[in-house]
C-alpha cells in the first residue's frame, strides 16, 4: 500500500475539528474521539515525511470501548523528559554548524516511543506515526496497543511544539507489535535516495531490547535498515543506555 493511501478520509475530518472538541473525553463519540487523535499526530501543515504517517491505529481506537487507561500509561512514562534531554545531547554530538541531525526511528514500549517524540518535538523535531494499531487472532487491539493509544491520547496537546517543514523526523513504532498473538500490519519507511534528498545523512534506531547493536533491530524493520547502507549511516541505541 502506498504511504498516505488511507490518509484523506481522516485528515478532511481533522480539518472540520472544531477547537471545542479538541478536549479528550468518553463522552466523545468514536468518531469524534478518533478524529481529535487524528488532528494531532497526523501533521496538519505540509512536512517532508508527512506522507508516511499512519492514520490506521487511531481508525481502530474506534472500537475500543473501554475508557484509555491515560493516568496509568503517564504515571508510567516519569522519566520521559531526563531521558528526552539525554538524547537530544546525544544527537547533537558531534554536529558542525548547519549540519542535520539524524533522523529517528523509536522502536521501544509503545508509550515511551510516542512520549520521546514529544520530547524530540520540543527539540525540533517533527514527531511521524507509523503506528498501525497491532491486533490479536481476535480481530480486537492488543493490550500493548491500547497503552500506546493512551499515551497518543494524554500527550496529544504537547506534540503541537514540533518543528517545521524541512525538521528530520522522528518515527514512532510500538514495539508491542513483536509478542507472540499479534497480528501487526505493514508499515512504510522511506528509502535511503529519499532521505538523502531531504538532506538526513544518518538514522539512529533506538530500542528497548535487551540485545545490542544489530542483533536488536526487530525482524520486520531489519532488512530495510540493511538496505539503507551504504548510502546512509545507521547507528543503534539501546534506551538503557541514556539512563
Amino acid at each position: 500500500m502506498r504511504p498516505g493511501q488511507t490518509l484523506s478520509a481522516l485528515c478532511v475530518s481533522a480539518v472540520l475539528l472544531s477547537a471545542g472538541a479538541s478536549a479528550f473525553g468518553q463522552s466523545q463519540s468514536p468518531r469524534d474521539r478518533v478524529t481529535a487523535l487524528t488532528a494531532n499526530w497526523i501533521p496538519a501543515k505540509n512536512h517532508d515525511f508527512r506522507k508516511y504517517s499512519n492514520p490506521r491505529i487511531f481508525v481502530r481506537y474506534a472500537g475500543v470501548e473501554e475508557p484509555l487507561p491515560v493516568e496509568e500509561t503517564l504515571s508510567g512514562l516519569s522519566a520521559r523528559e531526563g531521558l528526552g534531554k539525554k538524547l537530544v545531547a546525544t544527537l547533537r554530538q558531534g554536529r558542525g554548524q548547519g549540519q542535520k541531525p539524524p533522523a529517528v526511528i523509536l522502536d521501544c514500549g509503545g508509550p515511551m516511543s510516542v512520549a520521546l517524540a514529544v520530547e524530540l518535538g520540543k527539540a525540533g523535531y517533527q514527531p511521524v506515526s507509523l503506528l498501525n494499531g497491532a491486533v490479536g487472532k481476535g480481530g480486537g487491539l492488543q493490550s500493548g496497543s491500547v497503552r500506546t493509544l493512551a499515551a497518543l491520547a494524554g500527550l496529544r496537546a504537547e506534540v503541537e511544539r514540533s518543528g517545521d517543514m524541512s525538521s528530520p523526523p522522528a518515527f514512532i513504532l510500538d514495539r508491542s507489535r513483536l509478542e507472540p498473538g499479534a497480528a501487526p500490519e505493514a508499515f512504510i519507511l522511506p528509502g535511503a535516495p529519499e532521505f538523502l534528498d531531504k538532506g538526513v545523512p544518518e538514522v539512529l534506531y533506538i530500542h528497548d531490547a535487551d540485545a545490542e547493536g544489530e542483533k536488536a533491530w526487530a525482524p520486520d524493520i531489519a532488512g530495510r535498515l540493511k538496505a539503507l547502507r551504504p548510502n546512509l549511516q545507521v547507528r543503534t541505541l539501546r534506551l538503557s543506555d541514556l539512563r
